[in-house]
């Protein structure tokens, strides 16, 4: 089975082209972070995806029984967090299929636009931080009648009867070569 969550997105400069656009981030196979209370001095980390407080992470993972029990831990938990050290920069995913295709077109490509983003923060490219805009608008193709009827008698007529022709000039070519030695 997939367990999927769809975790809030905190403001960041990763994630803010994505809540602006109305864009939603899938974690597939998510696992649950936390926020160490012992975070070395000059070490930040800043949530970039969160879960609800009702979200609980199972202690017994053979999903046998995935309703809430009383050993199970309750959220918050980050799905995702900017952690920024000295000069160092990194973006922890708890997820493995951020970028799988499945789970990015179920979001309309939120996953990838969020993966790039994070890549440009790492980067510090700030212009490469933005959504990726996907048409999904189809041009119809307009031909006039003419160029149809033309198509249509290239492709239909004059292509095959070509193939046929050649073919009976190669056949006529090896029953000649066939009779002559014959």
């Amino acid at each position: 089975r997939a367990y999927y969550l769809l975790p809030d997105a905190q403001s960041h400069t990763i994630t803010d082209p994505i809540i602006n656009n109305g864009k939603y981030v899938l974690f597939a196979n998510s696992h649950a972070l936390l926020k160490s209370e012992n975070i070395p001095e000059g070490v930040t980390v800043t949530p970039l995806f969160t879960t609800t407080d009702s979200a609980y992470a199972k202690k017994n993972t053979d999903f046998e029984n995935i309703s809430y029990e009383s050993d199970d831990r309750k959220g918050p938990f980050l799905s995702a967090a900017a952690v920024t050290a000295g000069e160092g920069k990194a973006v922890w995913f708890a997820s493995g299929y951020i970028c799988e295709d499945s789970a990015d077109q179920i979001v309309s490509g939120g996953n990838s636009n969020t993966f790039l983003n994070a890549f440009g923060w790492c980067c510090e490219k700030t212009s490469s931080v933005s959504v990726r805009t996907i048409s999904l608008s189809v041009e119809p193709l307009t031909v006039t009648e003419s160029s149809a009827n033309t198509w249509l008698i290239i492709v239909c007529i004059l292509i095959p009867l070509s193939a046929v022709g050649i073919g009976l000039v190669i056949w006529m070519r090896r029953r000649a070569r066939y009779i002559e030695e014959g």
